[in-house]
């Protein structure tokens, strides 16, 4: 990573973290770091805004870590968090991973951190793309499901696996004269789109 991040860092020790902020350096991770110790620092920190990540401690005077992951999920619900803690079980981990945790590593294995890091942020910009192209798709379809439902030309949508027509708009139902239930399940030579008027009506 060559661009400067900004972390956010949740920890009551300075030595624990000026570790981190050490073992980041020594992997290559150009960041800067800000470290709170309760809950009125961290609420000011996060309504400033502008963190890439958060990493926080488990056990810190008057600060629960479920409260904490609740209260940045609810402010900042893409924000990755991963837990840096030495007393954590594996159990309590994984059911904190399914609660919104980003990530943990022990403190005793340091040189996870980094790596650790880089896979949140990925996965986090990976997850926005894909939000993003979902949003543009249902974006796309609502604007033709709006053409399509106010055209004035009579327009019908076919299967093409065997041209059966799944949809059709009120200009079409209203050229033919026909009902929806009608028209749909027929193909378009069964719905005599290619017939004279007088010559359609025969087919029904």
């Amino acid at each position: 990573m060559t661009s400067l991040l900004k972390l956010l860092v949740i920890e009551d020790s300075e030595a624990d973290y000026l570790l981190v902020e050490r073992n980041l350096k020594q992997h290559g991770v150009e960041a800067a770091l800000h470290r709170v110790a309760n809950y009125p620092a961290l609420t000011q920190a996060l309504e400033q805004g502008g963190w890439d990540a958060i990493l926080s401690d488990y056990n810190l005077p008057g600060m629960d870590f479920r409260t904490t992951l609740g209260l940045v999920r609810g402010k900042v619900p893409d924000l990755p968090v991963i837990l840096v803690s030495g007393s954590i079980g594996e159990e309590e981990a994984m059911d904190l991973l399914h609660s919104g945790l980003s990530d943990f590593v022990l403190k005793d294995r340091p040189a996870r951190l980094a790596g650790a890091l880089q896979h949140s942020l990925t996965t986090n910009q990976m997850m926005k793309a894909r939000r993003s192209a979902e949003a543009a798709l249902l974006e796309s379809e609502s604007r033709f499901a709006t053409m399509f439902r106010s055209s004035p030309m009579g327009i019908g949508v076919s299967r093409l696996a065997d041209g059966k027509l799944v949809e059709v708009n009120d200009a079409l139902l209203e050229i033919f004269g026909r009902s929806r239930e009608e028209l749909i399940g027929r193909s378009t030579v069964e719905a005599g789109f290619f017939l004279h008027p007088a010559d359609r009506d025969r087919m029904f």
